[in-house]
């Protein structure tokens, strides 16, 4: 099946085209993983500036109620469906939407809130204590005074982005594999379309390999196969006139050889008999059907044998007389003795 040409073509660019939409596959899910998580981290920052500008009159109190900070965690938690956590300056949780903020250790040295003190903003993804499972960190210092005096932080547990991102990997998946699909079957029809005059062409050669020269090919494109199959039946045309030729000449040598009295006998290199006429048929008790045996199986007389041989071996011209019969014989140049 693989000698086909069209396996040929349709196997190495199926392959190619597998490989080419997994790998693009790979990258887009990298790529979109990427896209999406910087856009969460980006609109998560972007609610933390607003609930710290929100917040940022409660600190500002000389005695800042914690419990009403608190509860304006959990509003906005409920809000933004995300985990709030307002914190002092000094680290000290003030307000946390899912957990009891008195149990909670200081948090001024979390990566989110020590890269949002010396950045402006910061962002960590790692495994809390807290709750149990990982998050998705981000915080911005709240400002009072030009004065940093608080931070507000946000987290979103991560397997809530996963899930997110698992669904935009599935839609790449999905949308990668009906286009490779899509890619997969025009390359087929490509393929089919390139190989069909291939296959019609070799049907062709085939029947005039085997002696149909009435066979024509009619050029079905004017590309490099329409070309071969114009000199295919260009080279097809001269073998038929060839043989209509070397008909009309081995049936003008038949005739003369048929009223010729002498016995004449054509021979191949190998021995064998190629043509006879009727006079060495009543010679030597033959008939047609000698036609490619050997000479001497077919005549079973040594004094033609032997002439024949020896003008084999000389090239030259013989003469035998043998009881008042005389043999000749005659070898054409790269052709056959006679």
């Amino acid at each position: 099946m693989f000698c086909s040409i069209r396996w040929r073509i349709i196997v190495p660019y199926v392959f190619v085209v597998v490989i080419t939409m997994l790998g693009l596959g790979i990258y887009l899910s990298g790529f979109v993983r990427d896209i999406h998580t910087n856009n969460l981290e980006t609109t998560l920052i972007s609610h933390a500036r607003l609930i710290g500008d929100s917040i940022a009159p409660n600190l500002q109190e000389v005695s800042p109620l914690d419990d009403e900070i608190d509860s304006l965690a959990k509003h906005w938690a409920n809000v933004l469906n995300v985990r709030v956590t307002i914190i002092d300056k000094e680290g000290v949780v003030l307000g946390e939407s899912h957990e009891d903020r008195s149990t909670m250790e200081n948090h001024l040295y979390r990566p989110e809130i020590q890269q949002a003190l010396s950045e402006g903003q910061g962002v960590s993804m790692r495994y809390s204590q807290t709750v149990g499972y990982d998050m998705l960190y981000t915080g911005v210092p709240i400002l009072g005074d030009g004065e940093v005096i608080g931070f507000a932080r946000l987290a979103l547990p991560m397997d809530q982005v996963e899930t997110d991102l698992a669904q935009l990997r599935m839609n790449i998946f999905v949308a990668t594999t009906l286009l490779a699909v899509i890619i997969i079957i025009l390359g087929i029809v490509i393929a089919e379309r390139t190989t069909s005059p291939v296959r019609v062409l070799s049907a062709a050669v085939d029947q005039i390999a085997s002696g149909n020269l009435t066979t024509r090919l009619i050029p079905r494109s004017k590309d490099e196969v329409g070309q071969l199959t114009v000199a295919i039946d260009s080279m097809a045309q001269q073998l038929r006139n060839q043989f209509e030729v070397l008909q009309t000449e081995r049936s003008r040598l038949a005739a003369i050889l048929e009223q010729m009295t002498d016995g004449v006998v054509i021979v191949n290199k190998e021995g064998d008999i190629e043509l006879i006429n009727p006079a060495v048929e009543q010679l030597f008790d033959v008939d047609a059907e000698s036609i490619g045996e050997s000479l001497i199986l077919a005549l079973r007389h040594h004094s033609p044998v032997d002439l024949w041989q020896r003008c084999q071996d000389t090239g030259e011209k013989m003469h035998y007389r043998h009881q008042c019969v005389d043999f000749f014989c005659y070898r054409q140049k790269s052709g056959p003795a006679g």
